[in-house]
């Protein structure tokens, strides 16, 4: 056992420091500072394996995020390259996804489980932190942030901790959102809680030392605690221990001792350990903030008559949580209803059809394809030479490469409903592309890389009468492939989280992260137009033998979305649309000339560039020309390599 000589209040005193090993090999680990000690375990002491095996990654996906959590619990991010990535679990061989709720792909991904197993946090790189209930199946976005991470972690009282590098931060809950509450300058580069989030240990760097500093929360006062010098490699806490490998001349495997101790010690004595200056505290604007984007609603409002506006969603009010009758609304003739179908699911699960081998044959191995709808179709991407994927076509037993070539395979394919079109994202999701699936040939739809601030394709769903819409990362479009030429028929302030096609695809349901959280839409040769607004938060949404489900979060239960196709019919007759208003969401950035003059600085391309910034909900990209000539030229290109 290797511990520290502490004098009163767990400072130490007489400490000798380790000379310097001149090989560069580190020691042994070292109490420096605290309270504490440090055991050196046996592997077969070790309370759980050091890395996740190929066997347990092997359900997640190859390229998966993977790691350990208590109870037996294998949790991550499942990673299929046909499919948008969604959280994923395993617990006793149970393997089960948060299928319903797409996360955001490219992004380097951070893992925290709750103590209890019932919940996780997947932190991403410059984008966003989520939480996923794994009784509920559901991933939720509790915060967006432009940070690159260096840990995540659940801390005490519900507070949500962020590791950033140079600081420290705690996040509170309001309702459904997370707002920050405390920000602290800390360094470190990994960290894990323990005691229900009381303690937290970071790895860091101080006076030029790697080791393991461990704080503890009096309050919402953080507290220095101990300190340990150790080359920590993997880091976790289990059972209300914590454990670290310390990588020295060889990988061994320690515990740190006497928390609970001095746990106890910090509740008697908070004072005599040192306060880490508060930095940033808790700004109530935050929550007016997160309000006011939860209630924004700027396309729902003439319907007023279907749900009453001034009442506050449950999540926001934070008192008793609204009951299932809240939500239920009688149809009226030509309006959308809710039915409420109780707490077991409605819904008739089927199995998705397998790709007979022959076809997967067609494509080469490990090789991503999909079925095209009914029939004989399949289509997805094959691997063409050395380090490109060419999107291809499968029928009657002969596959046909299109002219679409990417470095790396999207997950990002639809359909155009009732057409032989797919939409295919390439280019880390930053470009959109129509495929003939009759020809093959490749036509580009919109640039998303030239955008100032919507740079990459999130939600992809194709639509009825030649429409598409997109998701990006606040912003709502949808595209009418109808012309010569694509055209954005509507854009604007709408962060949709998915987006489901109804009625033949003349009917698209969107889950709204701001405003009215389930909307529907009308999609006619005319113009969109909004159906409904409703107040029902969903955490999935299914059709079913015809019908609309929605599956609510809070454990509310199952809806049943009634009167669809009359409303649609209805709205169709309203040429007006007083009744039934047209789409018209609020762009982000108003001012046309902000936009053009930071195009001037970026290249040549003054004039498509001009074309698209000029309006874009009303005249087609100009540049799927030049696009296709890119792409021709990269082909050309591979072709004098070889």
């Amino acid at each position: 056992m290797i511990e520290g000589n502490v004098g009163a209040g767990g400072d130490v005193s007489n400490l000798e420091e380790e000379e310097d090993i001149e090989s560069g090999e580190e020691g042994p680990p070292e109490v420096l500072e605290g309270a504490v000690q440090i055991a050196l375990l046996s592997r077969s002491e070790w309370p759980r394996p050091i890395a996740v095996s190929r066997e347990q990654r092997k359900p997640f996906g190859v390229e998966s995020d993977v790691t350990f959590g208590p109870g037996g619990l294998l949790y991550g991010v499942l990673k299929d390259r046909r499919k948008p990535h969604v959280a994923a679990w395993s617990r006793g061989g149970d393997f089960q996804t948060a299928e319903d709720t797409p996360l955001p792909g490219g992004r380097t991904v951070y893992l925290a489980a709750r103590d209890d197993g019932g919940a996780a946090l997947i932190g991403l790189d410059f984008d966003s932190l989520w939480e996923v209930t794994f009784a509920e199946r559901t991933a939720r976005r509790l915060l967006k942030h432009e940070e690159s991470l260096s840990d995540i972690a659940y801390g005490a009282e519900g507070r949500l901790l962020m590791l950033l590098g140079s600081r420290l931060e705690s996040y509170r809950r309001i309702g459904l959102r997370a707002v920050l509450d405390r920000q602290w300058e800390l360094e470190g580069y990994g960290m894990t809680t323990l005691h229900q989030g009381r303690l937290v240990a970071v790895k860091c760097v101080e006076g030029d030392r790697d080791g393991i500093t461990l704080y503890g929360f009096d309050g919402a006062t953080l507290r220095r605690l101990a300190r340990v010098r150790a080359n920590a490699g993997v880091l976790f806490g289990s059972d209300e221990r914590v454990f670290f490998e310390h990588n020295g001349a060889e990988a061994e495997l320690y515990e740190l001792t006497g928390t609970g101790a001095l746990l106890d010690a910090l509740e008697g004595r908070p004072t005599s350990f040192a306060e880490i200056p508060v930095t940033v505290r808790f700004d109530p604007s935050d929550v007016q903030g997160a309000e006011s984007e939860a209630k924004g609603l700027s396309d729902e409002a003439p319907l007023e008559d279907l749900v009453a506006e001034d009442e506050e969603d449950d999540e926001q009010e934070g008192g008793a949580p609204k009951k299932p009758q809240d939500f239920v609304l009688e149809p009226a003739p030509g309006r959308i209803g809710v039915r409420f179908v109780g707490a077991k699911s409605p819904v008739r699960r089927s199995r998705e059809e397998a790709i007979p081998k022959e076809v997967r044959a067609l494509f080469g191995a490990r090789s991503n394809v999909s079925k095209a709808g009914e029939g004989d179709l399949y289509f997805g991407w094959k691997k063409d030479k050395r380090s490109a994927f060419r999107f291809a076509i499968a029928r009657d037993g002969a596959v046909t490469e299109t002219e679409l070539k990417s470095s790396a395979p999207s997950t990002l394919i639809t359909l155009v409903a009732g057409e032989p079109t797919a939409l295919v994202a390439t280019d880390d999701d930053s470009k959109l592309w129509k495929v003939a699936l009759d020809t093959g040939k490749a036509s580009l739809v919109w640039d998303f890389s030239r955008e100032r601030d919507e740079k990459e394709i999130y939600v992809l769903q194709g639509l009825a009468h030649g429409r598409v819409l997109v998701g990006t990362a606040s912003e709502t479009w949808i595209f009418s492939l109808a012309g010569p030429q694509p055209t954005v028929e509507v854009r604007g302030q709408l962060d949709t989280r998915e987006a489901d096609p109804f009625c033949g695809g003349r009917v698209v349901v969107l889950q709204a992260r701001n405003g009215r959280p389930l909307r529907l839409w009308g999609i006619f040769p005319a113009g969109i137009k909004t159906l409904a607004g409703l107040r029902v938060r969903p955490a999935s949404v299914h059709t079913s033998e015809g019908k609309l489900y929605v599956s609510a979060e809070a454990e509310l239960g199952w809806f049943e979305i009634l009167n669809v196709e009359d409303a649609w019919t209805a709205a169709e007759r309203d040429v007006e649309g007083t009744r039934y208003p047209h789409v018209d969401l609020v762009r982000a950035v108003a001012p046309e000339e902000d936009e053009v003059g930071d195009e001037d600085d970026e290249d040549d391309d003054d004039e498509s560039e001009d074309a698209e910034e000029k309006d874009e909900d009303s005249e087609s990209y100009d540049g799927g020309d030049d696009e296709d000539d890119d792409e021709n030229d990269d082909d050309d290109d591979d072709d004098d390599d070889d």
